[in-house]
């Protein structure tokens, strides 16, 4: 009889077990495959919308480059180049996704609307293939750069080819204000641990210098460039390219206010080095005086040159600093941040595709989560 008992009580501590377990597993895995669904659906909508992003060139087609641009012009959202190769991005189109460019640029909720995004947010980032950190430990003239170059997973990368070119501006006859530019060229490679040095001691007689520096892996590059001086840059102009454009901007608020400005000379830089753009005029190309707050000028074949920076020689108050742009460019991100941020405990996915841009490599990152 006690055996019986004793039966029936284990039995019944099981069965309560199990129900027990059932009540608070059944929950857990229900919401677990919730949660599963849910990340597989935003994926989906996040490739779609990824793909339309970089396959398809929007509407009008042209909309990068519209003359006066106005957002409410654009009917159709897309990135892609009129070139037929996949992944290649048009460089003024993705100039129009930098926030305040002061020739015209896409709000975040006008892209919103032409994705057709809804209860989604989301944010862009195109960034550089793999990291390259400068230390600047220059002194004075004597300049010297301890180079990095790491992957996303900050392993070394051996090998790695840096070209570095110092432009610098120069006094020709100060009696005329009259001022050139020239550049010095280096090549480096980095050692076992993915690091190498670049150094050069400038001569006498510079008025102002600054460092670029394009680094190849393989047949996948980036590029970063370096201030030198002390010149406040970000203070005098705004440098802005759309087609083969080039439009100066002196800002309203600037903290530095100057007097008479010109444009002295012109350099572009590609990925191949190099090219003598323009040589100005102190009567032709002022720039802030009177109503000469902007300066633009149309160089023919610009845009198929695939510039990686403009560099300009401004001549002021008997000085020469050198200005360069656009912006982020020389970061080495065309988008540092483009949209907003997820708040709170939402589903995100992180959708990444490799694209060209111009001669160069970049990520395209897209993240996407539901806002609501």
């Amino acid at each position: 009889m006690a055996s019986n008992v004793f039966d029936y009580l284990t039995a019944a501590f099981i069965v309560g077990a199990l129900f027990i377990a059932a009540v608070i597993g059944i929950p857990r895995i229900g919401y677990a495959n919730i949660q599963s669904v849910d990340q597989q659906q935003l994926r989906n909508v996040g490739l779609e919308a990824l793909k339309s992003m970089l396959f398809e060139k929007g509407s009008p087609e042209n909309w990068g480059t519209l003359d006066e641009f106005n957002q409410s012009q654009v009917e159709k959202f897309g990135l892609a180049s009129s070139s037929t190769s996949l992944y290649v991005l048009d460089s003024d189109k993705v100039y129009r996704l930098v926030q305040d460019n002061p020739l015209g640029f896409l709000e975040y909720d006008t892209i919103r609307q032409l994705m057709n995004f809804g209860g989604y947010g989301f944010n862009i980032r195109i960034r550089p293939p793999f990291n390259v950190t400068i230390e600047d430990l220059s002194q004075q003239m004597a300049l010297h750069y301890e180079v990095t170059v790491k992957d996303y997973a900050t392993r070394p990368i051996p090998n790695a080819i840096i070209k570095a070119y110092i432009i610098y501006s120069y006094v020709v006859d100060p009696k005329k204000d009259l001022y050139s530019m020239d550049y010095f060229e280096i090549h480096e490679t980095t050692n076992e641990v993915g690091e190498c040095i670049i150094e050069k001691t400038l001569p006498d007689g510079i008025s102002d210098f600054f460092t670029a520096f394009i680094t190849a892996v393989g047949d996948v590059a980036t590029f970063i460039a370096v201030f030198g001086g002390q010149t406040p840059r970000e203070h005098i102009v705004d440098v802005n390219i759309v087609g083969d454009q080039v439009t100066l901007t002196r800002p309203k608020k600037s903290k530095t206010p100057r007097g008479r400005m010109w444009v002295s000379n012109v350099l572009a830089l590609n990925l191949y080095g190099t090219i003598d753009m323009y040589k100005g005029d102190k009567h032709d190309d002022m720039l802030n005086h009177g109503k000469h707050r902007e300066w633009t000028k149309s160089f023919s074949g610009l845009s198929d040159n695939n510039p990686l920076l403009l560099v300009f020689n401004i001549v002021s108050e008997s000085r020469a600093d050198l200005v360069f742009g656009p912006f982020p460019t020389y970061t080495g991100y065309r988008i540092i941040e483009y949209g907003e941020s997820p708040h709170g405990q939402v589903t995100v996915t992180n959708l990444q595709r490799t694209v060209s841009i111009g001669d160069m490599t970049y990520i395209f990152e897209l993240t996407l989560w539901k806002r609501f």
